[in-house]
């Protein structure tokens, strides 16, 4: 049986469904991946062009049109602890500046745009939208944002071309809550059969499970090569250090099983969206 699935080619995804689409699995289900950006993803799921299995952002998730078609699954979230977005800016800012920002961000309907909006909305002039590569370069070139909010690899990169950390929005979540920061969560269509979608959560469960004991065992490992071709086929930073570190950011236990600190989390994170203003 095939498995519609979109997800993203940020390394922490490509690394859960590398066993799968490779026919690493004893499985009867054959993965048919569809790539695309976070946002692009996001939209699918509160539009109409909705997949039977996608993963969207959080703050997605909780949008009542997403919940209404989806149901969530309990394995593959991004969430943790370390790993929130950053606010980076092209020279030293601080809260203290008495003057507003217009700031980038990968996409309003991300966790990080919302993430954003609950900690630093009385400093944001202009929301800019921009997909979540662009918006380094467009920190760096100066002119359309002051700073830009980066998600995925970008923060093992920004260092390395003079950007500086104004802002840790993760750091700011930990310090509010005292949980794990929720990022990205995976869904299945309620069109779908729940037995279907209890054996994809499965499946996806080994597929991660299988990613971690190759990379635990290092180059070595019969499947090292191939995991390692797949990851690098579809990053944005392509040096192995930035796609290892991006990894062990956000593939950790909550992605094999989202337990009850993960709900916890998630509904910490949705009462504190119900308390934003109105987006004007």
């Amino acid at each position: 049986m095939k498995i519609d699935f979109g997800y993203s080619p940020c390394p922490n995804d490509t690394f859960m469904f590398w066993g799968w689409v490779h026919g690493k699995l004893e499985t009867s289900l054959t993965v048919a991946p569809e790539l695309l950006d976070i946002q692009e993803l996001n939209r699918r799921a509160l539009g109409a062009e909705n997949l039977p299995f996608t993963k969207v952002s959080v703050a997605t998730y909780l949008q009542p049109a997403v919940r209404e078609r989806y149901r969530l699954l309990t394995t593959g979230a991004a969430l943790g602890r370390g790993c929130g977005p950053l606010v980076v800016s092209a020279r030293p800012w601080s809260l203290q500046e008495p003057r507003l920002l217009k700031l980038a961000v990968p996409g309003r309907d991300t966790t990080a745009c919302r993430l954003a909006r609950m900690a630093l909305g009385e400093w944001v002039s202009e929301w800019v939208e921009m997909r979540y590569d662009e918006i380094m370069p467009a920190v760096l070139e100066g002119s359309r944002v002051d700073a830009g909010v980066i998600i995925h690899e970008s923060r093992f990169a920004y260092q390395k071309l003079g950007l500086a950390c104004a802002f840790d929005l993760g750091e700011w979540w930990e310090k509010e809550t005292g949980l794990p920061l929720p990022l990205g969560l995976m869904l299945a269509h309620r069109d779908v059969e729940e037995k279907i979608t209890g054996q994809v959560e499965e499946v996806l469960r080994q597929s991660i499970l299988l990613a971690r004991t190759v990379m635990a065992a290092g180059p070595t490992h019969p499947e090292a090569r191939s995991l390692w071709t797949y990851l690098r086929a579809n990053a944005i930073e392509l040096e192995d250090q930035t796609i290892a570190s991006h990894i062990d950011l956000y593939v950790n236990d909550f992605s094999v099983d989202l337990g009850e600190e993960g709900r916890a989390a998630m509904e910490a994170f949705e009462r504190l969206v119900e308390d934003l203003p109105a987006e004007s």
